[in-house]
Protein backbone atom coordinates (compact mmCIF):
# COMPACT_ATOMS: atom_id res chain seq x y z
CA UNK A 1 0.00 0.00 0.00
CA UNK A 2 1.26 3.27 -0.49
CA UNK A 3 -1.04 5.47 1.99
CA UNK A 4 -3.53 4.84 4.41
CA UNK A 5 -7.33 3.84 3.32
CA UNK A 6 -10.10 5.82 2.55
CA UNK A 7 -12.82 4.17 3.81
CA UNK A 8 -17.39 4.90 3.55
CA UNK A 9 -20.39 3.96 4.32
CA UNK A 10 -22.84 3.09 1.45
CA UNK A 11 -24.92 5.45 0.01
CA UNK A 12 -24.10 8.63 2.32
CA UNK A 13 -20.94 8.98 0.64
CA UNK A 14 -19.76 9.35 -3.28
CA UNK A 15 -17.20 6.39 -3.18
CA UNK A 16 -17.49 2.99 -4.39
CA UNK A 17 -20.75 1.64 -3.66
CA UNK A 18 -22.65 5.12 -3.17
CA UNK A 19 -25.55 4.25 -4.25
CA UNK A 20 -26.14 0.51 -4.09
CA UNK A 21 -26.59 0.48 -0.60
CA UNK A 22 -24.40 -2.38 0.10
CA UNK A 23 -22.14 -1.21 2.94
CA UNK A 24 -18.75 -0.18 3.68
CA UNK A 25 -15.98 1.05 1.17
CA UNK A 26 -12.23 1.31 1.11
CA UNK A 27 -10.37 2.84 -1.47
CA UNK A 28 -6.58 1.22 -1.23
CA UNK A 29 -3.62 2.54 -3.26
CA UNK A 30 -1.31 -0.18 -4.16
CA UNK A 31 1.67 -0.24 -6.22
CA UNK A 32 3.49 -3.24 -8.37
CA UNK A 33 6.86 -3.60 -9.61
CA UNK A 34 5.30 -4.72 -12.97
CA UNK A 35 1.53 -4.46 -14.36
CA UNK A 36 0.64 -7.88 -15.53
CA UNK A 37 1.13 -8.65 -11.22
CA UNK A 38 -2.52 -6.32 -10.77
CA UNK A 39 -3.50 -10.14 -11.70
CA UNK A 40 -2.73 -11.36 -8.75
CA UNK A 41 -6.07 -9.40 -7.34
CA UNK A 42 -8.19 -11.43 -9.24
CA UNK A 43 -8.47 -13.68 -6.16
CA UNK A 44 -10.63 -10.97 -4.41
CA UNK A 45 -13.67 -11.84 -7.48
CA UNK A 46 -16.23 -9.54 -7.32
CA UNK A 47 -15.45 -8.00 -4.07
CA UNK A 48 -12.80 -5.51 -6.25
CA UNK A 49 -12.49 -3.29 -8.80
CA UNK A 50 -9.37 -1.95 -9.75
CA UNK A 51 -10.09 1.79 -10.47
CA UNK A 52 -7.04 2.80 -12.46
CA UNK A 53 -4.53 3.35 -14.23
CA UNK A 54 -6.53 1.80 -17.27
CA UNK A 55 -3.92 -0.41 -18.16
CA UNK A 56 -4.42 -2.37 -14.77
CA UNK A 57 -8.53 -2.11 -15.74
CA UNK A 58 -7.27 -3.93 -18.90
CA UNK A 59 -5.44 -6.37 -17.73
CA UNK A 60 -7.86 -7.18 -15.03
CA UNK A 61 -10.69 -7.14 -18.01
CA UNK A 62 -8.15 -9.85 -20.37
CA UNK A 63 -7.69 -11.84 -17.21
CA UNK A 64 -11.24 -11.87 -16.42
CA UNK A 65 -12.42 -13.01 -20.18
CA UNK A 66 -9.57 -15.70 -20.23
CA UNK A 67 -11.21 -17.27 -16.82
CA UNK A 68 -14.73 -17.14 -18.37
CA UNK A 69 -13.89 -19.07 -21.07
CA UNK A 70 -12.17 -21.59 -19.71
CA UNK A 71 -15.15 -22.44 -17.36
CA UNK A 72 -17.65 -21.34 -20.26
CA UNK A 73 -16.45 -24.51 -21.65
CA UNK A 74 -18.96 -27.53 -21.64
CA UNK A 75 -16.10 -30.24 -20.43
CA UNK A 76 -12.92 -29.80 -19.02
CA UNK A 77 -9.80 -29.21 -21.29
CA UNK A 78 -7.43 -32.26 -20.86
Amino acid sequence: MTGPPRTGDGPADDGPGSGSGDGDWAVLELAYPVLPAVRQLLQFGDSLEVLAPPEARRVMAEAAAALTAVYAADTPSE
